[in-house]
């Protein structure tokens, strides 16, 4: 099964690169995601052993951004690597861990590009924010004898239809799983329905909540605005929310000519 796993996603990357160059998303990240990490970067890391920590995109870096920082300052006498898929996570990751950790994109689950990562940060542990399962990432950096945590686990409705179409498979790279803490019971249920062993899986929360946020008001007039504006501010909008925000606005600006979205 594994060796399918792997033409399929040989496959599906010969058929995406057009597709990236026409969309005018083909970045240098790509090249690294295929193992190919820079010297400088492979020496740094070789001076202590590593944690490493997956985030997926911005929520799960910032959802993180704590814990490695915690990670830092408690296990000084090793390196923390946090890897991400996307553009704008690694963006975020890199304005917001700067001085905590060596920021890379996640490797393409090909095990040659797994391998070459494993050999270069030589982890510690491996920490999976969500659920974002990586069979042949999984399987080699069990096979090296490092224990593999999932964290702040989620899995939606979407994904756990997709997953359990590839149970058996999924459940062999579950295996390999030394933990998972979940947001949910129903998260739980989920992750145990796919085969992961009850007494590995545990409901810890939703991890966001655990960040470290000043309580102090914010001053509206550091922002820009002054005292008497009012401020409506959408911090986390859904598909259909946001045409009910504008609107919701609009319907305020007709009244007050002091405030703003």
């Amino acid at each position: 099964m594994i060796v399918i796993y792997e033409l399929i996603l040989i496959f599906l990357f010969i058929f995406y690169i057009p597709v990236l160059v026409v969309k005018r998303k083909f970045h240098l990240g790509l090249f690294q995601r295929l193992g190919f990490i820079n010297k400088f970067t492979k020496i740094s890391l070789l001076s202590k052993r590593n944690i490493w920590v997956h985030a997926v995109s911005v929520g799960e870096v910032l959802a993180v951004s704590g814990l490695i920082k915690s990670l830092k300052d408690k296990f000084p006498q090793f390196n923390i690597v946090c890897t991400t898929v996307t553009k704008t996570g690694f963006n975020i990751a890199k304005e917001t861990l700067k001085d905590s950790a060596f920021i890379l994109y996640s490797p393409l689950d090909f095990s040659l590009s797994v391998n070459r990562y494993i050999r270069a940060i030589n982890p510690v542990i491996y920490i999976s924010a969500e659920t974002e399962i990586w069979p042949n990432l999984y399987r080699y950096v069990n096979k090296k004898g490092v224990p593999i945590l999932l964290i702040n686990g989620r899995i939606s409705d979407r994904t756990f239809k997709n997953y359990m179409r590839v149970k058996k498979f999924i459940r062999e790279s579950l295996e390999n799983v030394l933990s998972f803490s979940m947001q949910t019971e129903l998260d739980a249920k989920r992750v145990r329905d796919l085969g992961a062993e009850e007494k590995r899986v545990v409901v810890l929360g939703n991890l966001k909540f655990d960040a470290d946020i000043s309580s102090e008001p914010i001053d509206k007039r550091t922002l820009g605005f002054s005292e008497r504006d009012i401020v409506f501010v959408a911090g986390s909008t859904h598909p259909q929310e946001e045409e009910i925000i504008i609107e919701v606005y609009q319907r305020l600006k007709a009244i007050f000519n002091n405030v703003y979205l």
